[in-house]
């Protein structure tokens, strides 16, 4: 049916993705793919705005109501509807709304973001994505968020990405090298310029950066993690990028997770889709989880990747294709009361005999009381 898109797996992603390893493609990030990195959500921040709103015509109440509870959420919500001009609990313009509201100027919620984002450190799927920024998968990052933690994991990985904002988009016309990775952040960034989070200011992308995303996305294809299509201007100007005259073949992959998008997403899906395009929903999980797996499995047979792989998620690796077994540490086994004189002539073993009979009994093998008991044995005559 014209307008309908297609929904797949994480399985399925990957190895979609690993038939397109040698393709360009861009990622954009939402609050999602922060949140394991210990970055608020939109959601956290809303209910912090709307704390200390209440606390500052309050302040008789501050001790007594915290918004990290659901009793303290309901009673600040009951007195912010008993507000004018308060928008509904949930309502698509709170972000705005309170964002505004909590600090008066751009200068204060500069202010709150910097703090915000002090001493975060990028969590296990921006390193991952720095991996594939190093290999070229990723040739352009995009995001939503102020944290700057892909440029940070990028930079940490021994890369330099080109770090643009809206108030020096005409950057991107620049020509990229062939080990370029761009790192944008589409609604400025509290380092280098006007912060924009508000409605007003999400309103007014920069031509510039309208161009360059119509003219990326012709060719490449475009994933998108962690964003819940929030922003109208900017799911106009992807909108806009894909309903072209010009019928490019790069394909959208939105991942979500679950088939149950928001209406904004479902809306773009479709048009994309109705126009001759190609957009998928790919139904994974969190930012992190999701990295991992698409990593693992494109890169399995590359040992040098599922090394850095394994120094960032914390398993062994491999090496000429084996597991390294001698690298991993075997959890002690709860004590079998029933083993009890067993169990104390294996500890009375020495340490390099204790180790040959662990790793032997992990490899499976001795698997019979029998033939354990042969083998201690053995092991305590040569000791």
């Amino acid at each position: 049916m014209a307008g309908s898109y297609k929904i797949i797996n994480l399985p399925d992603f990957a190895r979609t993705l690993e038939g397109n390893l040698e393709v360009d493609h861009l990622l954009m990030l939402g609050a999602g793919a922060s949140l394991s990195s210990g970055v608020p959500t939109a959601k956290d921040c809303i209910w912090e705005w709307k704390e200390n709103i209440y606390l500052s015509n309050n302040p008789d109440q501050a001790g007594a109501c915290d918004c990290q509870s659901e009793k303290g959420r309901q009673t600040v919500q009951a007195w912010i509807d008993a507000q004018d001009g308060f928008p509904a609990c949930g309502a698509d313009e709170e972000y705005e709304f309170y964002a505004e509201k909590a600090y008066l100027n751009n200068e204060l919620r500069r202010n709150y973001f910097e703090e915000l984002v002090e001493g975060k450190e990028p969590g296990v799927g921006y390193k991952i994505l720095a991996l594939l920024a190093e290999h070229g998968v990723v040739r352009m990052v995009l995001t939503t968020n102020f944290d700057g933690l892909a440029a940070k994991a990028m930079n940490a990985n021994g890369l330099q990405p080109r770090e643009l904002t809206i108030e020096t988009s005409e950057l991107i016309h620049t020509p990229m090298r062939r080990k370029d990775c761009f790192h944008i952040a589409l609604h400025g960034d509290y380092k280098y310029g006007k912060l924009k989070n508000t409605g007003d200011e999400l309103d007014t992308q920069q031509d510039d950066f309208k161009v360059a995303l119509r003219i990326h996305l012709y060719n490449k294809h475009f994933i998108v993690m962690g964003y819940s299509g929030r922003d109208e201007s900017l799911m106009t100007a992807i909108e806009d990028a894909y309903l072209q005259e010009e019928k490019g073949k790069g394909i959208l992959f939105w991942c979500s997770y679950s088939e149950n998008v928001s209406a904004e997403v479902d809306s773009l899906l479709k048009k994309i889709c109705a126009r001759g395009r190609e957009a998928i929903l790919v139904v994974a999980g969190d930012f992190d989880d999701s990295l991992q797996w698409l990593c693992e499995y494109c890169f399995r047979g590359d040992t040098d990747m599922s090394n850095k792989l394994g120094d960032i998620v914390g398993y062994a690796g491999v090496d000429n294709g084996e597991v390294k077994l001698d690298e991993v540490q075997i959890a002690a086994a709860p004590v079998d009361e029933g083993n009890a004189g067993l169990d104390a002539e294996v500890e009375a073993l020495d340490p390099e005999a204790q180790g040959a009979l662990a790793l032997a009994t992990l490899l499976g093998g001795w698997t019979e009381s029998d033939a354990d008991q042969i083998a201690i044995n053995g092991a305590a005559d040569e000791s």
